[in-house]
């Protein structure tokens, strides 16, 4: 019984051991689409405007992003403590994991008066310009091509024809316009990780736009 004992001690010990070192969970936002489930709020950022231009850079170490078709989209959102018109320079790093990513969509949204969000559109004077790339050089093949869709949605979509594989880092470099009378606004990011779930990303865009349409109509 003894020996038994000794054995399982040092059984155990072994197991911990390997439990050290064996590599740590993925540490980031599990991300589907638009219409996909709840918007992960990730990351809620609060900054002061003290002069026209802002700048909050983030450029450590990426955001690992993996992909489940049940969640929803990373919901970013900005708390301006000391309203004021003025230019918001951002930059993310993302690294993509557990899935190969073809499309990533960033969409610029404004609060519906009701608790949620809409596309921001082109009415509200909050609108953006963008560039995005990967990392590390050289590019993967083939090289992204940019899609800026600032009207009337504030979108950004960034394609890749053969897809984004695990690991690949993408950098996406925004300035942002935010109204002096702008308190508080989001980022919905979002990727495709597969070319037959670009449809329902579509669907699920178009049935956030005709619902931001319905509630205008209805406060007509």
């Amino acid at each position: 019984m003894a020996g038994a004992s000794r054995h399982s001690v040092i059984l155990g010990a072994v197991v911990c051991a390997l439990g050290l070192l064996a590599p740590a969970a993925i540490a980031g936002p599990i991300v589907a689409g638009l219409g996909g489930g709840e918007p992960v709020y990730e990351i809620i950022r609060s900054y002061t405007t003290t002069n026209p231009n802002v700048a909050i850079d983030d450029l450590g170490t990426p955001i690992d992003v993996a992909f489940d078709p049940a969640a929803g989209p990373i919901a970013k959102v900005f708390h301006i403590t000391t309203p004021a018109y003025h230019h918001l320079h951002l930059v993310e790093t993302l690294r993509v994991v557990g899935r190969t990513i073809y499309d990533w969509h960033e969409l610029l949204m404004v609060s519906d008066g009701e608790g949620g969000w809409q596309p921001s559109g082109n009415h509200d004077d909050l609108w953006w310009s963008c560039t995005g790339g990967v990392t590390p050089w050289p590019i993967v093949a083939p090289f992204p091509s940019l899609i800026e869709k600032l009207n009337p949605d504030d979108l950004l979509s960034i394609y890749w024809d053969e897809g984004l594989p695990d690991g690949t880092v993408i950098t996406i470099e925004k300035w942002i316009t935010v109204p002096s009378t702008m308190t508080t606004f989001a980022m919905f990011q979002y990727p495709t990780p597969e070319p037959a779930t670009t449809a329902l990303l579509g669907l699920g865009l178009g049935w956030l736009v005709a619902a931001r349409h319905r509630r205008n109509r209805a406060h007509l």
